[in-house]
């Protein structure tokens, strides 16, 4: 995530030095923080900007530090009520803990979908005490990956809100500017298309 913002912004500079935007320090706070950069030319709406981000920012720290919380609990809850004594730090691996009573079913399986390369290390195998337990581990799993699926949301939100700030950005500096996004989609290559164009 941090390297597409960063190549972003790299393509956004160097298309608007080319095209002869001065005000190059309005435009690195526009994108550092949206709405600081707006305040430079006495725009209002750099507040509504900023406010969003600012909440954005809080959302995606608090879901960060829940899904941790919640993964910790996770490992937790699997030690003690799935016999692990030592658990695979792997996202397929916490998949198949719950979808499997115990590590032999999950072996069978694998060797049966002739898959033998996914079996893991006998030392992380598990054996649920009892359904119910393996039913509640999944629950808590789901909640772990929706925390999860939230904080890419808002990580998306918080580009979106820097391309907002950035264009408009353009615009107040270079009123003849002209700004189009266009999505594109085809076998090689899906997403949104930017152009900057001075007059």
């Amino acid at each position: 995530m941090i390297r597409k913002i960063v190549l972003f912004l790299i393509i956004i500079f160097s298309a608007v030095s080319s095209g002869g935007a001065a005000d190059m320090p309005s435009l690195i706070k526009a994108a550092v923080l949206p709405g600081w950069g707006q305040m430079d030319y006495s725009r209002g709406h750099g507040k509504i900007l900023m406010t969003a981000d600012l909440t954005l920012i809080a959302g995606l720290l608090t879901y960060t530090r829940y899904a941790a919380v919640q993964q910790r609990d996770l490992e937790s809850y699997a030690g003690r009520y799935a016999n692990a004594a030592e658990l695979y730090d792997n996202e397929q691996y916490w998949t198949d803990l719950g979808n499997y009573m115990n590590f032999e079913a999950f072996r069978t399986a694998m060797l049966e979908t002739r898959q033998p390369e996914r079996i893991y290390d006998e030392k992380y195998a598990w054996d649920w005490i009892e359904l119910d337990k393996a039913n509640s581990y999944l629950e808590q799993r789901r909640a772990r990956d929706i925390s999860r699926n939230r904080q890419v949301m808002i990580g998306g939100a918080l580009v979106l809100n820097r391309i907002v700030s950035l264009v408009d950005m353009i615009y107040l500096q270079n009123r003849s500017a002209k700004v189009s996004v266009a999505y594109e989609e085809n076998a090689l290559y899906r997403g949104l298309n930017m152009e900057i164009r001075f007059r």
